[in-house]
Order: structure tokens, then sequence, then C-alpha cells
């Protein structure tokens, strides 16, 4: 979560940041404020996290269990505040709430340039992933195996990270 905070300039980025890395984001609207009549990022007064596993486990956590520089108002203060920005936070929100795809499909952490430090850990992480089952293949179905596993979870990566 650490990492998503600090590669993000804006609220809409890091929402996109955080469901990109497989976990779910759900805002927590303030008092009389109807998922329907949500307008504003101000309206949004903290959010949950919800982190599920392969084999259904589910995790939730609050932000101020994530910690203090973790909680909304604290990391709007680095974050650009103009009204392309809130626009786009409700609509990022918004899609959040719905379990609908990001709004914003090509947002900036989807340039190449603007990979976050952990972005690359993963993409350098899967690649070795992928080389070792290449090299432990013991006969040329297990290779042809492992070589349509990477190609596909190359693709994934690509997609996901908006990599030409």
């Amino acid at each position: 979560m650490t990492t998503c905070v600090k590669a993000s300039r804006s609220e809409d980025e890091f929402i996109r940041r955080v469901r990109r890395e497989g976990f779910s984001i759900d805002p927590r609207l303030r008092r009389g404020t109807a998922k329907d009549s949500f307008t504003d990022p101000g309206q949004v007064v903290g959010y949950r996290i919800t982190w599920r596993s392969a084999d259904g486990w589910t995790e939730r956590f609050n932000a101020f269990e994530l910690g203090g520089d973790m909680r909304l108002k604290r990391l709007r203060d680095g974050w650009a505040d103009d009204a392309r920005s809130r626009s786009l936070a409700v609509r990022e929100w918004r899609a959040a709430m719905e379990n609908r795809p990001p709004f914003l499909d090509g947002g900036r952490e989807r340039h190449p340039e603007n990979l976050s430090t952990h972005d690359m850990e993963r993409l350098v992480s899967e690649a070795f992933a992928i080389a070792a089952n290449l090299n432990s293949a013991a006969d040329d179905d297990e290779y042809r195996a492992a070589m349509s596993e990477g190609l596909h979870a190359f693709d994934m990566l690509r997609e996901r990270y908006g990599l030409t």
C-alpha cells in the first residue's frame, strides 16, 4: 500500500494503483451521502482495503489500521487538488464501489517511464519465475507448457502495466 501512495500523484491514480495490485478499495462516505448522490471526493472521509487470497480467505483493513500516514486526509495533502483531479477521483471511487474497471485506463501510472520500483520488482520477479519454469522443464511437453504459461503471464503484465 505504501508503494501505491508514494508512486501516486493524485487520488484517482492511487485508487487505480491499489486496484491494479489486486486489492479492492471501498470509500467510506460522509454521513448523509448516498452512493447515487456522491459528486465530490470531499464526501469520501476514509477507505477500506480488502484482500482476497486465491483460496478464498479475505482480510479487510481500514486506513487507521494501515497507519496514521495512510489516512485519506493526510494522503490528500500531497496530491494534486484541481477540478480535473477531483472529477477523476469521483469517477474512480464510483468504479471501485460498483466493481467496474477503472474509469481512466491510460492514466499516468500506465506509462513505462512512470513505473514504480514495486512495479519493476514485480515484472523482474515474474520474469525470473518464468525462466525457472523453463529451465526446470523435463521434456518438450513441459517446456511448451511453461512457455505458454510464461507468454500468458507476460501478456497479462503487459496489459496491467500498459506496456507495448
